[in-house]
């Protein structure tokens, strides 16, 4: 690594994983019902992006990441896109391009009443991606079991929205359950939830989510949608990711 700040946070990232992975061999090592196998590794992935958000209703650049390609090829946020070229060919609509390390750019803007004309090529950025692989057999009590819950509000502030569930392990949830709570057994269940996000933050809503889920015995888990900004113009769902917002002790009974 180059950045002495990437350095550092890999290094508090390292001291964490460590800690947590000795705690989980401590309690794990004194189950007799219980098995635990886990690998931790690291790989490379190569990012292709072009990094920077345009105004569909006035083309117009809104953000342009640092350090990106789109950055470095001396686009600017206020420019309003005229043309796009990629390998000579010309392309109507950039939301839905598919770019690949090496392909060449001509973007042609509007700055300040006049055209300019920006060539560069696409680089990849190279992207450490973390992998934990667990592989466990967790014996839970009989009748134990957890509840997972969209009635409450997320904290909007960290662009967390309402969610709701349709689906359990395959089964429909009936329509008054699927924006409160449900109850499930301890192990792991296949939830389908759909994002609630206010329609003036996407361009249109995305089907629901396929999540596996962990159910912990006598625990409560608060779901809702994580907004992710960067991808709001998304036709593909990428604008937000199911995410639980908060864990609490909850006395559960299935009866």
């Amino acid at each position: 690594m180059q950045s002495a700040k990437g350095l550092s946070l890999l290094k508090k990232l390292q001291e964490r994983i460590n800690v947590r992975l000795s705690e989980i061999y401590r309690l794990e090592s004194k189950r007799s019902s219980s098995e635990l196998k886990f690998d931790i590794y690291q790989k490379q992935l190569m990012e292709t992006r072009l990094g920077m958000a345009l105004d569909k209703n006035s083309n117009q650049i809104i953000r342009v990441e640092k350090g990106s390609n789109a950055y470095d090829g001396g686009l600017k946020v206020g420019d309003i896109l005229v043309d796009v070229f990629v390998n000579g060919d010309n392309v109507d609509d950039i939301s839905d391009l598919r770019i690949t390390q090496g392909d060449s750019f001509r973007i042609i803007v509007s700055r300040d009443n006049e055209q300019k004309s920006f060539d560069f090529q696409i680089k990849s950025n190279s992207v450490p991606a973390w992998s934990f692989n667990v592989d466990s057999k967790i014996s839970h009590p009989e009748g134990s079991c957890g509840v997972i819950t969209v009635f409450f509000d997320p904290p909007f502030t960290d662009d967390i929205y309402k969610a709701f569930l349709t689906e359990s392990n395959g089964d429909l949830i009936p329509r008054g359950k699927r924006d409160d709570s449900i109850t499930l057994s301890a192990g792991m269940h296949r939830i389908l939830i759909h994002e609630a996000i206010p329609s003036r933050l996407k361009r249109r809503s995305s089907k629901g989510k396929l999540v596996e889920f962990m159910v912990e015995p006598n625990k409560r888990y608060f779901l809702g949608a994580k907004y992710d900004r960067n991808e709001r113009f998304s036709n593909q769902g990428k604008y937000w990711q199911p995410y639980v917002w908060k864990v609490e002790d909850y006395e559960c009974s299935m009866d």
